[in-house]
């Protein structure tokens, strides 16, 4: 088993020798020293360092800035910092700039090799973490495919059943529904997930280059064909293919279609030879095959071959609270995108949301919803961002209040930080389904927070506020309502000089 590897930095080097020869006597490490912190950077970047332990006060660069450089570069490294002026606010500071402990010198060597111990057990426990999230994320995860709706939860647990088989699946569902994001989920999660995923719109194409895109054609199979070409099926072999809007190709395109799922065989335009790939097929349409079938547009026996497995995802108006879920999953993506930190979306503005009926689904949602970000007023969209057909209703809902409901912001773009400051960079308004709120916290009065245009230093402190007083001062709480450490918290709090316990008239124990 590879020894963990434990850097010293300190600018006094003769002073570690104890501590240096006690980890080496016990064999359970390797050490490495520098006498300054830009020395030990050097050393970092070519080197796999498990462990740090740096003086806090060095000639040239601090080991605060090397703290600071190595939770930025290196966020895996454990960093312990040495203080030999016993003060509190240096291990404090320590703390909150990330270090995992902290020793004042003279140290117990037998303590700081317990403290090292400790970073290495921290470290492994972090990295079994994240390879168990990994497996699990890739086991359950329907990434891009968003909503906690029944319907939904339906279609994820059927992705879920169907993703390992080699079945073809038949996808049905109105435009912008998200059929290929399905289709890309049952890929991933399928034993091809390696091999190649392609995707064709079988309307794009006029009939002859839909058959040269498919199947591929030969050096001169037509005017124009000046080489040989691959068609998307052989690109996809071992793979999976998406056929998107499969009810609207021709007959001649149906029955070449239907011998790839019988045989796997086909021949390229132009071409004698016969091409075999192993490619599962998972076809779309928006329209009712079943009828087509009837009418006579479309083959009786490819709809069997394709009706293996289908999946009937629902229109965007059949979801429930999706639309609020989505809204707030819109403007966190594009808060990200556009560098842009939003505070929240007005209750006028979500109520005209949820009653608009969506005719063009989801992906019709995401656009007013980029538009309306891009648009949006220190961060708060309200409804004169939103597009005109949506505001047909608006009046309806004229004399109800308009209140500010804060952005749920997810934790896969945790890096837009809500309060846009660099000392509260990770700070967010996260309310958790499981955390009851009342509505003094959750929808703070519209009015009040846009007519003074406070600064976003000025929102948060109000925000903060709020929640300190709603849950008594229990900091714990707020924390996790928050989703910050408590150390964050605190900081936060220091920051905006806020002291519940002295505004309610009662000093701290």
């Amino acid at each position: 088993m590879k020894k963990p590897l434990v850097m010293i930095v300190d600018d006094e080097l003769e002073n570690m020798v104890p501590i240096k020869t006690y980890l080496k006597e016990m064999d359970r490490y390797l050490i490495l020293e520098h006498s300054s912190a830009e020395e030990a950077i050097e050393s970092i970047k070519s080197k796999q360092v498990d462990v740090v332990l740096c003086d806090v006060r060095m000639p040239g660069m601090s080991g605060y800035e090397l703290l600071k450089w190595i939770k930025k570069n290196y966020p895996e490294i454990i960093v312990i910092m040495m203080t030999g002026f016993g003060s509190v606010d240096d291990a404090m500071m320590a703390i909150k700039m990330g270090a995992f402990d902290y020793l004042s010198k003279p140290f117990d060597i037998q303590k700081a090799e317990l403290s090292v111990r400790r970073a290495i057990e921290y470290r492994d426990l972090l990295k079994e973490n994240e390879a168990l999230s990994h497996t699990l994320k890739k086991k359950y995860d329907i990434r891009d495919i968003v909503g906690k709706s029944q319907e939904m939860i339906n279609i994820f647990k059927q992705v879920a059943s169907i993703a390992p088989t080699n079945s073809t699946v038949l996808i049905i569902g109105e435009s912008g529904t998200g059929k290929e994001l399905v289709a890309r989920s049952i890929h991933r999660y399928s034993m091809r997930a390696d091999k190649p995923f392609v995707v064709i719109n079988c309307t794009a194409l006029a009939e002859s280059l839909l058959e040269s895109e498919l199947f591929g054609h030969e050096k001169g199979a037509f005017t124009g064909a000046i080489s040989q070409k691959r068609g998307l099926f052989e690109e996809a072999d071992g793979g999976t293919i998406f056929l998107d809007e499969i009810g609207d190709i021709s007959p001649k395109m149906q029955a070449q279609i239907l011998r790839v799922l019988d045989t796997g065989e086909f021949k390229r335009v132009g071409g004698n030879n016969i091409i075999t790939a192993d490619v599962r097929i998972i076809a779309a349409t928006n329209k009712d095959l079943e009828k087509e079938v009837k009418e006579g547009r479309f083959r009786e026996d490819l709809f069997f071959r394709l009706d293996v497995v289908t999946l009937r995802l629902p229109p965007l108006r059949e979801r429930g609270d999706d639309i609020v879920y989505l809204v707030h999953h819109f403007i966190s993506r594009y808060s990200a995108k556009q560098n842009k930190p939003m505070r929240g979306i007005s209750s006028r503005a979500m109520r005209l949301l949820k009653e608009y009926k969506w005719p063009g689904n989801v992906r019709e949602l995401e656009n007013a919803i980029e538009r309306a970000v891009s648009l949006s007023f220190e961060g708060i969209i309200t409804t004169k961002e939103l597009p005109k057909n949506i505001l047909k209703n608006e009046q309806e809902f004229s004399d109800e209040p308009d209140n500010l409901i804060p952005v749920i912001y997810e934790s896969g773009n945790t890096e837009k930080s809500v309060v846009g400051t660099e000392d509260t960079q990770q700070a967010r308004e996260v309310f958790n389904d499981d955390v009851e709120i009342s509505d003094g916290i959750k929808s703070i009065r519209y009015s009040n927070i846009v007519e003074d245009r406070p600064s976003l230093d000025v929102f948060t402190a109000r925000y903060l506020r709020l929640l300190l007083k709603e849950f008594k001062n229990n900091k714990t709480r707020v924390a996790q309502i928050l989703g910050v450490e408590r150390m964050t918290l605190y900081n936060m709090i220091d920051r905006f000089h806020l002291d519940i316990d002295k505004e309610n008239g009662r000093e701290k124990p």
